[in-house]
């Protein structure tokens, strides 16, 4: 090891010149809250930013038992006081009270009308200088969340200027770019009972006063505003109302409002309470502040002017009150539960200040500063004088932003982060792990959470020095006592190690100095040098004014622990002396309701008081002195259960080693004079004797049974570890204890390779005893108990315990290895999630919890006592001087403490590092080819709840207008039906008119979070014996109670109720999957499902627009699984569903040709001009998160008004079958969502069947019957239907193609889904139980006999198509020999009409020449044509002579014709040697020329 470096002390004057310096730096800091700025906030700032990849949590803060909550984005969600009459009072945002929706607030960061805290307005138009309205800034992201002294939040914002909105859909406005002008810093924290809430905006750079130079910054502008905002939606609770579950009936108009222009004020009347909040903004030189005027906010948006509709009708509050009763009741409003928040939203606009030196010139900063107070006697008078407000400087040192003035002085303090800063240094130096700081972090946050927030004074009448340790005071607070111990465990652990700092230096270091005012110089110099060198070793790297103000804040911290621990012991001690006490009246009932309905915790008050009494020795408690005169009779009235109470199915181990605890604990305060003597006699010794033993024959059977791992063996193991600490029994290893068992039982867990269902299953006896609970693995504490097991151990027993299976690591590596795991678990504030179950009631119970985070602690404080830490071998450094060498962080060697936990090499060293992980995995995957479940793929993302399942129009108006509208996908199809908002964006007028449009056709199937459901609600799996699954809710206007469904009527809701459903945020209404049935679509709805309702269908939006069957399948954050498939029926022409858009000339109606009426065979509907046959699609399109545990379903099924309400069973059918399935594949969400939508498939594959059969059956009756066959010979002439029947059958033929192409396109469909679908269940098969994966088999099978009758019904319609062609083919052979006999009569027919041609062509040419002759003698004599004189004689003689020729050129016609004809080569190619005109020409031509040019 190397040494530390010796550092030469510095002389008196460099060390006053140095103080000097430092106390006018100091001054300059604490003024005009100069120390919110980055630079300023010093060491007892810690930051979060290198944890924000991580699920994200509330931050709760208090004091003196005031607390509040911030989301992760700062803004106020909760603020709760101590009372003296109802313990706790409350006020809190507009959001359901349950698990579910707090956890969902608390991870957002702009919570809307679920916070009230002051905030900077979001929905401000940019600054109008004329008008004076507007703002002149907008809030950007967040870049930094941190903390002062892990106890006071701080969230800064990137601040831009508040420019127009650019241009939008075809607008020729160019969008204007976001210039960053600074920063926005929100800071909270707790004094005197005021919440004060800081906002400080700083602008980057600015103008020189003196230069007159600008900055290469961007300005804001000189004369600018801003915007703020306080108030908002507020429930007010009791604490008795909630632990009651009490929800009280009465009067809304309860609120009284008394505001002012300078306070706003909300009272209840009813439970006396108020809400009083005043706005201050810090004026130009920091020296004051002035009060802001508060005004109502006129925006259309805020909750009063959005929900003002629902508060004036009654359905609202019916509404609400089912919002209420569907999660755990936990507001009293006096208006039914949680159904009527105070809508008080006053806004405040802050003037800039001119930029001058006063105010720093080039750095502009303006501070508002807003008082919260919730205060029980709201009857009395609130004055308007402005309370005296902390300035900076009081607010600086309230806060503890610099530890102590001097090295001498030792006041309370509370700078915290200085001195865990100090210890961490050291450790950082003087290890190889990174998780230095991570442990560090956790362990001082869980303390700051434990002693700030946790710890209530005063419940009910109790002393004002009892605290109550409330689990989490704002999600459904109570005591619980087994947190509380462990709690105190863990303040117990941590006061040892502070005090061991102190102690440690107590022995080493000189006499305690004095001030350093009263001495001379020499001796200052010499004492102080002393000092430096009397350090401890292990902090004799750091300056000894750094070690000096770690040891005092120490001190400081270990007095406010034992204090904290004292009231602790007065409130268990009174709990325990209920029946002696005067208490009030129904305390001991209030008492009891603030614990959980767990008997068996109550155990825990003896263990608690005596594990404080055993670990402080030299302590002198007061309160146990009461204990004195405690006995048997005392024990009776107590709380605590008697021996032969039953506890119902809690582990009989964990019930036996409580009892033994107890007792014991009995026994050894007796022994301690605390108690009475009658609790050490011989028969109580005996007693915790047979205890002991009963513990460990329980302990050691069950780890000798060899059962597999599970999650109730993990607080078993922990109690165990306890038998030690409790001084119960002596740890030996070799020895059967109850401490060994537990180890064994640890060391040989395997690793979980089968998963369980989500709910109890039935088998032939009923229920038998399953679990239903996730691996064991997604636990924290199951990681932590390995951990554990390592502190337990000495180095010896370990090498003995691993021998034959350790590799080369040493026991602090494989600590190193198991604390990583256990890492895994953090949260953004570097506390631990208990566990990431998906089972909603075990996953949210613990999430806002600091149980397990001081479970954890307490085993990090037994490493860091009982393993030394790993020494580094590369040379060290000083903090001051920096690191030596290699300073990469990422070679894992060091980091710089200002840098955080890097996690880089986490995993890397986890996973391939140490032979001891590869052996597990060896050991897990033995004997078997199934390899274990991946539980690391359980952890939550950093938002667990969807952003889709907490936005809303109701609580996040600004995100459903632009420009976030502008941004939304729309596709083209939709882009005309879909247009964007207007400025305005959507609002609760666009969800009426939608459904107005739909004629209120319109259903909601909401599966809730598993809470206890009623009887009437319980459904039966795979055995026929009852299960419980989650409420279920039904939206649907007008609708009456299903046929052969056991719903009652009462689920089905008004309208104003179906549009609080959708105006108001699954989280508010605890849904955790929705299913919307829509049975008509118009444009309207169209948008807001586009926008606001499901923006994850548009894909299947446009397809069902465009009526084109398609699957598309997407995965990746959001996994979406759509489908549109296609059937044709008969619909009333009047009442036509489709298609009416983007329709394609193959979907056109069918419409049936009327001329042909009479081919038809019988009458059907489809001869009706009333009817068409239509093409109608329907389509499912399923969203739900990357893990599959939130979803939301919408299904469109477009019918006509009469069959609307015959789906109404099929809505319940599908929704409830569901839910079965989310709920059996809880822990396998990935497989539920497929099945859910095979099963949607399935219905879908019914519905196509039905309605193809139907529209098919109308075209088997007009098919013409085989009695077109049957018609004699004789009749074919007359025969004049056979020819439409062939017109008709040849109509249908095409029809029934038009049917086949669509239904096989449908079907292709349905196979690609299936096989997608089946391919992604197939892959998690492996790590189903024989349970689960018979179930799985089961949904998938009935999927597949759905999916076979459609199949079925294609077959029938081939068949038809088949039959019809073979029809078709036959009728026209039979026509074609009808023809062909009509030929032949025709062709007899044709020979008689061409001989009587014949005769008459004959007939003709003898009385031609006639009457040629004839026509010649009759020309006049004037003509010259016939001489005179020629009489008879000659008519006669020409009349012969022309008959003659005639008929001579009537024999010799064809003879002639050929001889004037051109002359021709005959068909074999010889010549013509017929007498030809031309050729004879031809040869006289050719004679003569032979004779001219022959030679002499």
């Amino acid at each position: 090891m190397t040494e530390p470096w010796d550092l030469d002390p510095p002389t008196a004057e460099e060390e006053e010149a140095v103080f000097e310096r430092e106390q006018e730096e100091a001054s300059c800091k604490r003024e005009c809250f100069n120390w919110l700025t980055h630079e300023n906030r010093g060491a007892a700032y810690i930051s979060y930013n290198q944890f924000n990849h991580l699920p994200a949590t509330s931050f709760e803060f208090g004091a003196d038992g005031f607390a509040g909550a911030c989301n992760n984005g700062g803004e106020l969600l909760h603020f709760s006081a101590p009372s003296k009459e109802h313990g706790l009072i409350f006020a809190r945002g507009a959001f359901s009270s349950s698990l579910y929706a707090c956890i969902s607030r608390a991870q957002t960061e702009y919570g809307g009308s679920a916070t009230f805290g002051l905030r900077i307005a979001r929905d401000q138009v940019p600054y109008d200088r004329k008008s004076s309205k507007g703002s002149s800034f907008r809030l950007g992201e967040m870049i930094e969340r941190g903390c002062f002294n892990y106890r006071w939040p701080l969230n800064e914002y990137s601040l831009f200027l508040n420019n127009s909105p650019g241009g939008r859909d075809g607008s020729t406005v160019e969008a204007t770019p976001d210039i960053e002008v600074g920063t926005c810093t929100r800071f909270s924290y707790f004094k005197s009972g005021v919440c004060y809430q800081v906002i400080r905006l700083e602008a980057r750079g600015g103008r020189d006063i003196a230069e007159e130079e600008e900055t290469v910054y961007h300005l804001p502008p000189w004369d600018g505003q801003v915007v703020l905002e306080i108030g908002g939606s507020v429930y007010f609770q009791l604490l008795r109302d909630i632990t009651a579950n009490n929800n009280e009936n009465g009067s809304n108009n309860r609120i009284k409002y008394e505001s002012s222009t300078k306070c706003l004020r909300i009272i209840d009347m009813d439970l006396n309470i108020s809400l009083e909040v005043r706005l201050y903004q810090l004026n130009a030189d920091g020296s004051d502040v002035v009060a802001l005027e508060l005004k109502p906010s006129s925006n259309r948006d805020t909750c009063e002017d959005r929900q003002s509709s629902f508060r004036e009708s009654s359905s609202f509050q019916s509404t609400i009150t089912g919002h209420g009763s569907f999660s755990v009741p936990s507001v009293t409003n006096k208006g039914a539960g949680d159904q009527a928040p105070t809508h008080l939203v006053y806004r405040a606009t802050g003037k800039l200040h001119p930029a001058s030196k006063e105010n720093g010139g080039s750095r502009r900063s303006e501070t508002f500063i807003a008082a919260i107070r919730l205060v029980q006697n709201a009857g009395t008078a609130t004055s308007d004088e402005d309370p005296e407000i902390p300035s900076s400087e009081d607010m600086h040192d309230d806060v503890w932003v610099e530890p102590a003035k001097t090295i001498y002085e030792t006041p309370k303090s509370q700078a915290t982060g200085v001195m865990w800063e100090t210890i961490l240094q050291w450790r950082d130096l003087h290890t190889d792990s990174m998780s230095e700081f991570t442990e560090i972090s956790l362990m001082a946050r869980c303390l700051e959470k434990i002693l700030q927030v946790d710890l209530v004074p005063g419940i009910y009448g109790t002393e004002d020095k009892a605290l109550a340790v409330i689990s989490n005071p704002f999600m459904h607070p109570n005591v619980s006592l087994r947190s509380l111990f462990w709690k105190v465990r863990f303040l117990v652990k941590i006061h040892h190690f502070l005090a061991g700092l102190e102690k440690n230096y107590s022995s080493r270091s000189s006499p305690k100095p004095s001030n350093i005012k009263g001495e001379k110089q020499g001796s200052e110099q010499g004492e102080r040098a002393d000092i430096i060198h009397d350090i401890p070793a292990f902090f004799s790297e750091f300056d000894g004014f750094d070690r000096l103000q770690m040891l005092n804040i120490a001190t400081s911290q270990c007095n406010r622990i034992r204090d904290a621990i004292e009231g602790i012991l007065s409130f268990l001690i009174e709990l325990v002396l209920i029946s002696k006490l005067n208490s009030p009246e129904g305390y001991f009932k209030l008492t009891r309701s603030l614990c959980p309905p767990d008997q068996s915790d109550f155990y825990y008050i003896m263990m608690t008081i005596w594990y404080v009494v055993k670990s402080f020795r030299k302590v002198k408690w007061k309160s146990p002195d009461r204990l004195r005169n405690f006995g048997l009779e005392d024990m009776v009235n107590s709380c605590i259960p008697e021996d032969n109470h039953n506890f119902g199915v809690v582990d009989r181990r964990k019930i036996t080693l409580l009892k033994w605890y107890h007792y014991g604990s009995l026994l050894s305060l007796a022994d301690r004079d605390i108690l009475p003597s009658y609790w050490r006699s011989s028969t109580m010794k005996k007693k915790v004797y047979g205890l002991s033993n009963a513990a460990t024959v329980a302990c050691t059977a069950s780890t000798a049974s060899n059962s597999h791992y599970s999650v109730d063996d993990e607080i078993v193991d922990r109690l165990s570890f306890l038998a030690n600490e409790l001084g119960m029994e002596e740890f030996d290893a070799t020895a059967e204890t109850v401490t060994s068992a537990s180890i064994q039982r640890i060391r040989g867990r395997e690793f979980t390779q089968y998963l369980n269902p989500g709910v109890l299953l039935p088998n032939e006896r009923g229920y038998s005893f399953q679990e239903t609970s996730g691996p064991w693995e997604i636990h924290a504490l199951c990681h932590n108990s390995r951990v554990h097991v390592l502190t337990l151990e000495s180095e010896s027993e370990y090498f003995k315990a691993t021998r034959g299976c350790r590799g080369s690591e040493t026991r602090e590596e494989e600590v190193a290895v198991y604390k990583n795991k256990v890492y895994r678990f953090l949260n953004s504030e570097v506390t631990l999630i208990p566990c990431w179950e998906r089972s909603p009631t075990k996953m949210r119970s613990g999430w806002l919890q600091s149980e397990a985070a001081a479970v954890h602690g307490s085993t990090l404080l037994d490493i860091h006592k009982k393993i030394p830490v790993i020494r580094k071998v590369s040379p060290k450094s000083s903090p001051q001087t920096g690191p030596m060498g290699s300073s990469n962080p990422a070679d894992g060697r060091y980091r710089d403490p200002a840098t955080g936990f890097i996690t880089v090499a986490s995993d890397i060293f986890d996973r391939d590092s140490l032979s001891t992980q590869f052996r597990e995995i060896l050991k897990e995957l033995k004997g078997t080819e199934v390899r274990p479940v991946d539980w690391v793929s359980f952890r939550p993302p950093r938002q667990y709840y969807p952003d889709n399942f907490t936005n809303s129009l109701e609580d996040t108006p600004h995100l459903f207008r632009p420009p976030v509208t502008d941004n939304v996908f729309i596709p083209a199809t939709l882009s005309q039906i879909a247009k964007r908002p207007d400025p305005a964006g959507f609002g609760q007028h666009d969800l009426v008119v939608a459904l107005e449009k739909a004629r209120w056709l319109f259903s909601i199937s909401d599966i809730l979070v598993f809470q206890q459901t009623p009887g009437w609600r319980r459904r039966e799996l795979s055995g026929g014996t009852n299960t419980k699954l989650p409420n279920m809710r039904y939206f649907r206007h007008g609708a009456k109670a299903a046929v052969g469904r056991k719903a009652p009527i009462s689920t089905f809701k008004k309208k104003d109720e179906l549009i609080r459903a959708l105006f108001d945020s699954l989280v508010d209404q605890s849904v955790q999957h929705r299913i919307l049935h829509i049975y008509k679509l118009p444009d309207e709805l169209i948008r807001m499902l586009a926008f606001v309702v499901h923006p994850e269908a548009v894909l299947c939006l446009s397809n069902h627009v465009l009526h084109t069957p398609r699957f598309s399948f997407h995965k990746g954050p959001t996994w979406t699984a759509g489908i549109t498939v296609g059937s044709w029926i008969l619909s009333k022409s009047a009442t036509l569903v489709s298609p009416r858009r983007g329709n394609v000339m193959a979907n056109e109606p069918v419409e049936f040709p009327f001329e042909l009426k009479d081919a038809a065979r019988e009458e059907s509907d489809i001869m009706s001009p009333k009817y068409h046959v239509s093409f109608f699609v329907s389509s499912v399109v399923l969203s739900t998160n990357a893990f599959g545990d939130f979803s939301r379903c919408t299904i469109i099924s477009e019918v006509d008004d009469e069959n609307v309400e015959a789906k109404q069973g099929e809505q319940l059918e599908v929704a409830e079958i569901s839910n079965e399935i989310w709920q059996v594949f809880v822990h396998q969400p990935q497989t539920a969502r497929c099945l859910v939508f095979l099963h949607m498939l399935g219905t879908l594959c019914i519905k196509l069947r039905h309605q193809y059969h139907d529209t098919i059956k109308q075209f088997e009756l007009i098919i013409p019957s085989t009695n077109v066959f049957l018609v004699e010979g004789k009749e074919w002439n007359r025969d004049n239907l056979s020819l439409s029947q062939f017109q008709l059958i040849l109509w249908c033929l095409g029809c029934l193609y038009k049917f086949q192409n669509s239904l096989k396109t449908s079907i292709a469909n349905i196979v690609d889904a299936k096989t997608e679908l089946l391919e992604q269940i197939h892959e998690q098969a492996a790590n189903r139980s024989q349970s689960l994966q018979g179930l799985c088999q089961k949904y998938i099978a009935n999927f597949e006999s759905d999916m076979v009758e459609l199949t079925q019904v294609n077959e029938h319609l081939e068949s038809n198509i088949e039959s019809a062609m073979r029809f078709k083919d036959a009728l026209s052979g039979t026509l074609a020999l009808r023809d062909s006999r009509v030929g032949l009569t025709q062709n007899a027919t044709s020979l008689e009409q061409n001989n009587a041609i014949q005769a008459l062509t004959y007939l003709t040419i003898g009385y031609l020449p006639l009457g040629l002759i004839t026509a010649i003698f009759a020309i006049p004599s004037e003509q010259n044509v016939v001489f005179q004189g020629m009489g008879q004689g000659w008519f006669v003689g020409s009349i012969l002579i022309m008959s003659a020729v005639t008929y001579l050129v009537v024999a010799w016609l064809n003879p002639i014709a050929d001889f004037f004809k051109l002359p021709s080569t005959l068909e074999n190619g010889r010549p013509d040697n017929r007498p030809n005109l031309w050729k004879g020409l031809g040869d006289i031509r050719e004679y003569f020329r032979s004779r001219d040019f022959s030679p002499c």
